[in-house]
């Protein structure tokens, strides 16, 4: 059992412990947003997306990625690419509208 003082001790440590806590919390904040300072918006990123997918797919069919995919799942992958789910959905509009 705490007596009086030990308890108002105790009550002390954990308050400075938690202000310490926060202002370190706060301190990591401050530093990562001020690293983050020159990186590209994530807008910008969802905007240029199918550009990055396609310079993507082109580094890695130049071999300049440093994984491939099995035979198979890159077959899968040349067909999708030649006709992808926008050519299927243009192709199925002009089927159900001509």
């Amino acid at each position: 059992m705490l007596n009086f003082s030990t308890a108002i001790v105790v009550m002390r440590v954990q308050q400075k412990w938690r202000a310490k806590m926060r202002a370190n919390k706060v301190r990591r904040k401050k530093q990562h947003r001020e690293s983050r300072m020159g990186a590209v918006p994530i807008t910008e990123l969802w905007d240029q997306r199918a550009e990055m997918v396609a310079r993507f797919r082109a580094l890695r069919r130049a071999g300049l990625r440093k994984w491939t995919t099995n035979p198979d799942v890159r077959r899968m992958m040349m067909e999708s690419e030649e006709k992808s789910i926008w050519k299927q959905g243009a192709d199925t509009v002009k089927r159900l509208f001509s």
